[in-house]
């Protein structure tokens, strides 16, 4: 009789292990980027004016909204990676963008509406003019200040309507309709918390509270009481976004109100056997809905990726960041230390804007005035281009810096941007696409793997 109980504890002991010793895997979803629908509408030129005009009116005229943090890498236009995870007992589920370029899970509160009915009720007697644009003006008369306006277009091409405009391009009565929206009325693990939150992107925030309650990644990974933020206000470009929040994968340094993320908490409780997850994405098509790839959480994604070429240490535990030696395509070289990210929130390239407009040059490239993008031949087999990183040589192919956006229109998977205080270099779709990222959060390190699948 011992000898059998000896005999089971042994067995649960061992099945217990080999579920400890799992890892969980998660699939992933790409959609087009918002960026690919304005460029087919030909309103990606006004998209970008606009959103610059939004974020100075914003930081001048709305200083209460634009209390909290504000996430400098990214846009909402550059979202393409979505996974469902669930919130609450029982479970609500979420289709969130998993994002290594911020360190918040945030989703829509059942009380969600889109940004700040209020603020279309407040007088802005000073506010200057956005300008709508009358008869034959210029169509970019519509994204000016007045003062350019007037200088630019004339004063009959401009007209004291800026709220309004506004309000119209940013704003919407509509409840959040097309949105999974949380209610902790309907969960028995629900817990308030009551600090006010927000993040705020180019084109407009999320705000509202944060609440506690259990976070389920699949359903064997869970992380009890993890805080997270119920968004009662959204700006309207989520609305463009088929996403109902934003799950980030940084580090708790560029927290809204210094909340641990999910993976952090959930490598300090040890609820999983390694503290590392492995990104790994899927070829970009021009369908929604595809299968973008799979993240693997507590361990190597040895199903899709080979063996880590090298891992790089972290020069900030802030987002991803790290060394980028030098890039070089074409018998062209610039060779230096650059600061990177890896990020899985942007579908490009981002670099300076010189080194970027020689590498286009390399390639064929062309930068449309009009439109407000790269575009490239969409048959085009010209070389990689060459990234340095620590002591090896990492190549993005034509296959994954080229990206379709309709039949015969491709765009070239780079841009340029202006760094500010943040990294020079941002390392989005077209290098995730090329090398497996596996992220070791307890080390501070990011290793690189060849996907087993060569697109």
């Amino acid at each position: 009789m011992l000898s059998k109980l000896i005999k089971c504890w042994i067995l649960f002991v061992c099945l217990t292990n080999l579920i400890d010793s799992l890892k969980h895997q998660v699939s992933i979803k790409t959609r087009s980027p918002l960026r690919h629908h304005l460029i087919r509408d030909k309103k990606h030129v006004k998209y970008l004016n606009l959103r610059d005009q939004l974020t100075l009116l914003q930081a001048r005229y709305r200083k209460d909204l634009t209390a909290g943090y504000h996430q400098p890498v990214e846009d909402v236009e550059d979202m393409i990676y979505v996974a469902s995870v669930t919130l609450g007992t029982p479970k609500q589920e979420f289709q969130v963008v998993l994002d290594t370029g911020s360190a918040n899970l945030w989703v829509g509160d059942k009380d969600c509406v889109y940004e700040s009915e209020a603020m279309s009720q407040q007088e802005e007697p000073n506010l200057p003019q956005l300008i709508v644009a009358n008869g034959d003006c210029p169509s970019f008369c519509e994204v000016l200040l007045s003062e350019s306006c007037s200088l630019l277009c004339g004063r009959e091409c401009c007209r004291v309507d800026g709220i309004k405009m506004l309000n119209s391009f940013i704003l919407n009565d509509d409840k959040c309709s097309n949105k999974h929206r949380f209610n902790q009325t309907n969960s028995l693990t629900y817990r308030e918390d009551g600090t006010k939150f927000g993040i705020h992107y180019g084109t407009g925030s999320a705000e509202g509270f944060q609440g506690i309650d259990v976070l389920c990644f699949t359903p064997q990974f869970c992380i009890p009481d993890q805080t997270f933020g119920q968004a009662t206000s959204l700006a309207k470009f989520f609305n463009e976004q088929p996403i109902d929040g934003i799950l980030g994968l940084g580090f708790k340094s560029i927290s809204v109100n210094h909340v641990t993320p999910p993976l952090v908490k959930a490598v300090e409780e040890h609820l999983i056997d390694e503290p590392i997850f492995t990104v790994y994405m899927g070829h970009f098509g021009l369908k929604d809905e595809m299968k973008g790839g799979m993240f693997t959480y507590g361990g190597l994604d040895d199903m899709n990726c080979g063996p880590v070429i090298a891992y790089e240490p972290l020069t900030s535990a802030t987002y991803w960041q790290f060394n980028l030696k030098g890039v070089c395509v074409d018998g062209y070289c610039k060779r230096g230390i650059m600061s990177a990210i890896s990020d899985t929130g942007t579908s490009l390239i981002a670099g300076p804007q010189a080194i970027i407009e020689q590498i286009g040059a390399k390639l064929g490239a062309k930068f449309d005035e009009e439109v407000g993008a790269w575009f490239i031949d969409c048959n085009h087999k010209g070389n990689a281009v060459n990234l340095e990183i620590g002591s090896n040589l990492y190549q993005i192919k034509s296959t994954n810096y080229i990206l379709p956006i309709s039949e015969g229109v491709c765009e070239f998977g780079f841009f340029a941007f202006s760094t500010g205080l943040g990294p020079q270099w941002i390392l989005g779709d077209p290098f995730l696409r090329s090398y497996c990222n596996i992220h070791n959060i307890k080390e501070k390190k990011i290793g690189f793997a060849l996907p087993l699948i060569a697109p």
